[in-house]
């Protein structure tokens, strides 16, 4: 997996191997990191601070908070990201990879566009909330040289990706990107429906409002196949118009 820091340049490929338990024992006493093990190893351990933290509070995360989880100086921390919003870009970031990662091996298998993104959205509890967020919350405070640094993230894995479906389908190239853009909007905007804020879902209950409950699993499927018929059909040209007489 390959992480970029806020600050655009690459920290490290990061290790499947590397013990989680390693990275959480990084201290603000250990010396500078020099190696890319070594950063790779912080950027883990800020990546799973961060992540707990959003489980728990979700985007009122701190960089103080991050830094006293992961065992870090807020200066060292700084070298990864400047904000909070940039810190929860890089968590975006990182799940978003594991997306990438893994609608490419479903698409190996076998599996349909369609049904490759759902089973990984689904997969990944942590990727829709983070996504909901992304526009609104987490690319409002960030400097210009780290949003060029995430939209570049961004636009790799989803091209890499589209190409991927392209060449399973036979589709025009670009039509795979496009799906994927349309799956991002329909995965944000049905998380947001099928987990209202805790009052609103009360009103919903207490009124009876059923049509506005929804399951999130199963519209995804149903919308999902119906982008995948509408954008990743086989296209055919069109025959030139006649000439009126």
């Amino acid at each position: 997996m390959f992480i970029i820091s806020m600050h655009g340049k690459p920290c490290s490929r990061l290790s499947h191997g590397l013990d989680l338990t390693d990275a959480m024992s990084v201290n603000s006493g250990v010396q500078r990191a020099r190696s890319d093990e070594a950063k790779a190893t912080r950027l883990i351990a800020i990546l799973t601070a961060t992540s707990e933290l959003f489980d728990e509070s979700g985007p009122a995360v701190t960089l103080s908070q991050v830094a006293e989880r992961a065992h870090l100086s807020r200066t060292t921390l700084y070298g990864y990201a400047s904000t909070k919003e940039e810190l929860l870009l890089l968590l975006t970031g990182a799940e978003l990879q594991k997306f990438f990662d893994g609608v490419a091996t479903s698409l190996e298998q076998g599996d349909s566009p369609a049904n490759a993104v759902a089973s990984v959205v689904c997969s990944l509890p942590r990727l829709a909330p983070l996504l909901s967020l992304t526009s609104t919350v987490f690319e409002t405070n960030v400097s210009l040289e780290a949003a060029i640094a995430w939209k570049t993230h961004v636009h790799d894995g989803l091209t890499r990706t589209g190409t991927a479906i392209d060449e399973q389908l036979g589709t025009t190239p670009g039509s795979g990107s496009r799906f994927l853009l349309h799956a991002y909007a329909v995965v944000t905007g049905l998380h947001t429906v099928a987990q209202p804020a805790p009052m609103a879902l009360k009103a919903i209950d207490s009124a009876n409002l059923s049509a506005l409950r929804i399951e999130f699993r199963g519209e995804l499927l149903i919308a999902l196949h119906a982008l995948q018929e509408a954008l990743l059909a086989p296209v055919r040209p069109l025959s030139p118009r006649k000439a009126r007489p």
